[in-house]
């Protein structure tokens, strides 16, 4: 399932387990990044573990809330899970309830989910940035952007970054979660830059080995603010806004209403702040 990075990451990145998974492997213990959507899928993930070298699985993070990156998270159970304090709470906000339960059991007609048992982050941390004791040489890094717990994982020994959400390679972003922010999300990228990383791993898409992507991104997010805040300024009402931003070029479009629900948020988040 994994295929390797570089000399001590892994990834799984061909859409089997909708959101990336990766993975940091090294002799004192493997340290995993997201669980993907499915437990089912999540199960055959933690047996592949056994194929790559290094120690036994120590721990993993969540890079964000959202279920197409935490729905297998039951799997792994056992092992320390860490997620920043606000992810934690946008899990308990969105999917500890029964309505959640009924929704997924609902729109589940091929039985993808099985035996869920919704499973959040057992570890959590707000310290910035933050070193998970069972396993050296990582940072994780809270940025929030595509929603507010948002984290990058930076594993200095091999000079890889797994960006999560924040970063969508070939496709559009999704930005429309009500706790995301575009002045998070940019300043998430001079993040990146800063760190010069030599690989990237995204949250959907294939890794990169060039800080092109995340140079556009920078660059389409600063031209979205800009716009809208001289919009705002001029008293513009904040539909019109939109459908002016809306006219930006930027990567293709991964499904119906991805470019209106992210912008709607963003334009939103710019005319509320003062």
């Amino acid at each position: 399932m994994f295929e390797k990075v570089t000399e001590n990451t892994y990834a799984i990145t061909d859409g089997s387990t909708v959101g990336n998974v990766g993975l940091i492997s090294v002799e004192s213990g493997k340290f995993l990044i997201d669980t993907s959507m499915y437990p089912k899928v999540a199960r055959n993930i933690r047996k592949s573990l056994d194929s790559i070298k290094g120690g036994r699985l120590v721990g993993g993070v969540f890079t964000h809330y959202h279920f197409d990156h935490t729905g297998g998270s039951q799997e792994f159970h056992d092992v320390p899970m860490y997620g920043h304090e606000l992810t934690l709470k946008n899990f308990e906000k969105n999917y500890l309830s029964e309505e959640f339960m009924k929704r997924i059991k609902e729109q589940d007609e091929t039985n993808q989910f099985g035996d869920l048992k919704v499973t959040p982050p057992s570890k959590i941390f707000s310290t910035n940035p933050y070193v998970p004791e069972e396993i050296g040489n990582i940072e994780i890094i809270h940025t929030g952007g595509h929603t507010s717990g948002s984290v990058l994982i930076h594993f200095k020994t091999d000079d890889a970054i797994f960006a999560g959400d924040n970063l969508f390679v070939g496709r559009y972003p999704w930005g429309g979660d009500p706790s995301a922010s575009p002045y998070d999300w940019r300043s998430a990228m001079d993040v990146i830059m800063d760190l010069k990383p030599k690989w990237i791993i995204p949250g959907h898409g294939s890794p990169i080995e060039s800080l092109k992507e995340v140079k556009a991104y920078h660059e389409y997010i600063s031209k979205v603010i800009t716009m809208v805040e001289k919009a705002k300024e001029e008293s513009t009402p904040e539909d019109k806004a939109l459908e002016e931003v809306l006219e930006i070029e930027f990567l293709p479009e991964a499904r119906e209403g991805m470019k209106s629900g992210t912008l709607k948020r963003w334009v939103s988040v710019i005319y509320q702040t003062s």
